[in-house]
Formats: structure tokens, sequence, C-alpha cells
């Protein structure tokens, strides 16, 4: 992956490289066309891909999943008179999402994010939107395709999205983007919730590195969400007939939707910290309660220590050693001594 960001370097703005990951699995365009009274849906693998002129009479939405087929996005993007620029980032996978008006059309670049139960990590795949007059182009990096929701609120006639324009299926394709986000933000507090349970019964059952890796996953799809707000800010000042005025308060909703993850990624990422110091705190009391215990055991034994030094030493004339008694009488006063000790630490709640 970072040869193919390094293989960028040098070449003239606008060059379609794709700088994801190798792989070999067929592309696939999924095309549809609508107004309100009829709908137009054909697929079409690699190979036998066929563009439509641009007709004002209906609304083209041209879906691509898999980038790593350069020469199917230049001609797709060729077609429809597609920026160069935005061309290039649609199949750059380490574009920062954002939103850039364009003189025929507006672009975005976004993250679709899944969470991965088994691995426990987030699964990042790079989306592109670019949409002008009565078309929209769309670029998913992988073959799955996260957009057929959409496609299904497309076939029923009724629906809101047939009546209206690009610029209102790019909003519904941010919007259900946006809404993948509250999924793993919600999965993300459940692991977050399952370690809180596990600090409060076990602390020893969790390692360090559970918090450094759930943290990595939140920074990384803070990463991911934040920069949404710039773009669905500009999304809404946007000037251009392209974009209507009643489209406005749906792009509005949707970044409230943003302020509102972004928030609950901060708590997460709070709570986290606040995990992680007791955590910390509980490791500490445990080997202060250890050192507590040595400290005890070694308290106890110095008189013992103590008397069994004396006695221990080499004179000739000690007249204890000559008492009948006087071997026993030593042990006694030696367990006298433990065993009050013993008491005075129980009273004072140190064992």
């Amino acid at each position: 992956m970072k040869r193919a960001r390094q293989r960028k370097t040098g070449l003239a703005p606008g060059t379609i490289l794709y700088t994801g990951k190798k792989t070999s699995l067929p592309v696939r365009l999924n095309y549809t066309a609508y107004t309100t009274d009829r709908l137009i849906e054909e697929s079409y693998a690699q190979g036998q891909v066929k563009i439509h002129r641009s007709d004002t009479q209906i609304l083209q939405w041209y879906d691509l999943q898999g980038l790593h087929d350069t020469e199917l996005v230049r001609t797709l993007t060729e077609a429809y008179a597609m920026h160069p620029l935005a061309a290039e980032s649609a199949v750059d996978v380490y574009k920062r999402p954002e939103f850039v008006p364009y003189e025929q059309g507006f672009f975005w670049s976004l993250k679709s994010v899944d969470f991965s139960l088994q691995s426990k990590e987030l699964k990042v795949q790079h989306l592109a939107i670019y949409f002008g007059d009565h078309y929209l182009l769309s670029f998913q990096e992988h073959e799955d395709d996260i957009f057929e929701p959409l496609r299904q609120r497309i076939r029923t006639a009724s629906t809101r999205i047939r009546s209206r324009k690009s610029d209102y299926l790019c909003y519904a394709i941010v919007d259900l983007v946006v809404d993948r986000y509250y999924h793993v933000a919600d999965q993300l507090q459940e692991e977050l919730e399952a370690i809180e349970e596990t600090l409060n019964e076990d602390p020893q059952q969790l390692d360090k590195r559970q918090f450094f890796h759930l943290r990595k996953q939140l920074t990384h799809f803070r990463r991911v969400v934040f920069p949404l707000r710039e773009g669905l800010s500009q999304f809404t000042r946007a000037e251009s007939d392209l974009i209507e005025t009643s489209t406005l308060p749906y792009i509005r909703d949707v970044y409230d939707h943003v302020i509102q993850i972004v928030e609950q990624i901060e708590v997460l990422r709070d709570t986290l910290n606040g995990l992680q110091d007791l955590y910390l705190s509980e490791l500490s009391m445990q080997a202060n309660q250890v050192m507590q215990l040595l400290t005890i055991i070694t308290a106890i034994f110095v008189p013992i220590t103590f008397l069994a030094g004396v006695y221990g030493m080499n004179f000739t004339y000690m007249p204890e050693l000559d008492w009948p008694h006087a071997y026993f009488g030593v042990l006694g006063i030696m367990a006298v001594i433990a065993l009050g000790m013993v008491v005075y630490f129980r009273r004072k709640g140190w064992l």
C-alpha cells in the first residue's frame, strides 16, 4: 500500500492511479435511471460495460464497485466530463473525507466503516461521489454493495427520492453512510462496556493491549467522521442551481447526526481513558497489597530473627544455655511475639 502511494510522486495532477490494495476480483457497474413513473436498472460485469447518453429528462446513477480497473474509471469519468482532479481523488483510497465544488458538478470523498466482531477492528472502505445535472457517479472501493438499501427505496415509486434531483440522491448516499456510523459507534460502546465489566469483576483478566487497541480504533473512527462536519457545512453553503433549496434541511439534519457521532466518539475516548487510569490504579493497588503483606511478614520476623541471632552467638558463658527448658522457652517467646504482632496488625486493619 505504501508503494502505491509513492508511485504518485512526479505524476501530473489528474492522473487516475488506484492507490489501494491490489486485487484481481472483477469490478461491476450498476446503472439506475429513474423518474417518478419510470425506472431502469442494469448491471454490467467487467468488459461488458455500457455508458448511456446524458439525458436531462431522467436521473442517471452509475455505481462502480471496485476501483482497480482504472481504464473503466477513466471511461466513465470522461463520458460525464468529471473534473480530472475529482477523477484522481475518486480512486485515491487515502483521500481525506471532503466536499469539493467544481464548475460542472460537486465531488464528495467519504469513508464507509464497519466493525468486525472477530478481529475487533474497523473495516474502512473508500467512497467517492460526483454529481451534476441529472446524473450521479459513485465509486466503491470494495465489491460488496452497501447501497442496496438505497436501491430498494428507489424501486418504490411513491418515495420522495423518485421525484428529486441528483443533489437529493447525493444526500441520501451520505445519509446512508452516516447511519452506518451509528451502528459502529454502538458496537465500540459495547466493547468498552465489556472492558468496564471485566475491570469491575477481575482486572487480572485484562491486558493493557486491549486499551491500546480500542483507543487506536476510536482514533481511526474519529479521523474518518470528523472531517464530514466541514464537508457538510460547505454542502449547505454551496451556491448552485444543482442544489435545491428544499434539499438543504435534509443536509443540515445529516450535519447534526455527524455532530452527535463525533460527540459520542469523544465520550467513548474519555471513558476509555478513565477506565485505563482505573485499571492502572487497580494494578498499583494490588502491587501495594503484595508489598504490604511482605512488609508485615518481614516485621513479624524481625524480633524473632533478633532472638535467634542473640542465642546463636558463640559466647562461652551464656547461662540460659544450661537451663533445661531454655529452648522451648525461647520458642514460646517467639510464638507469643509473632502472635501478638499478628493481632496488632489485624486491629490496625493491615491484615
